[in-house]
């Protein structure tokens, strides 16, 4: 069995405050799913994506194709984490179905005060207070903090292909 970097368990769920319970029995439960690896705010953050989602929704890819289409995450990554080829077992993905969502404060949540929902998985997340969060619209919601920029951590915008 490959072993998750100490690292990475560490920051696992650290920017939306999620509670995992026993983080490696709480992975060990998740074989066959994957755990993303984003930077925010020049942190390492960590999420687990369960195996049936993890099927379903994304698309295996070496590295290299990371380091191409996200040159920038790529390089954040090697600067918090070494050399990404290092490490036993990692591989990119890409998420190959859209996800909706909206921002918390759109529906009337306020912006000054914090906001705590029950995560799909179990435990909680957390938008802190002072800042914004977006929701994603599915069947379990779940919330996605900001980045620097103002963004969803880790996900690119929307754009249509043009003809």
């Amino acid at each position: 069995m490959i072993q998750v970097p100490s690292m990475v368990v560490e920051k696992l769920g650290e920017l939306d405050d999620a509670q995992y319970g026993d983080k490696m029995a709480f992975l060990r439960s998740n074989i066959g799913g994957a755990i993303a690896l984003q930077v925010a705010h020049k942190q390492l953050d960590a999420y687990p994506i369960p195996p049936d989602a993890y099927s379903t929704n994304y698309q295996q890819v070496a590295l290299n194709v990371v380091q191409e289409k996200n040159a920038e995450i790529w390089t954040a990554l090697c600067a918090i984490m070494g050399d990404l080829s290092l490490i036993p077992g990692l591989a990119g993905a890409i998420k190959m179905v859209p996800t909706e969502m909206i921002v918390a404060s759109k529906l009337g949540f306020a912006l000054e005060e914090r906001l705590i929902i029950e995560a799909p998985w179990g435990g909680e997340q957390t938008k802190p207070a002072g800042k914004d969060a977006f929701l994603v619209f599915a069947a379990q919601p779940y919330l996605i903090n900001l980045d620097e920029k103002g963004l969803p951590v880790a996900y690119v915008p929307f754009a249509p292909k043009s003809d």
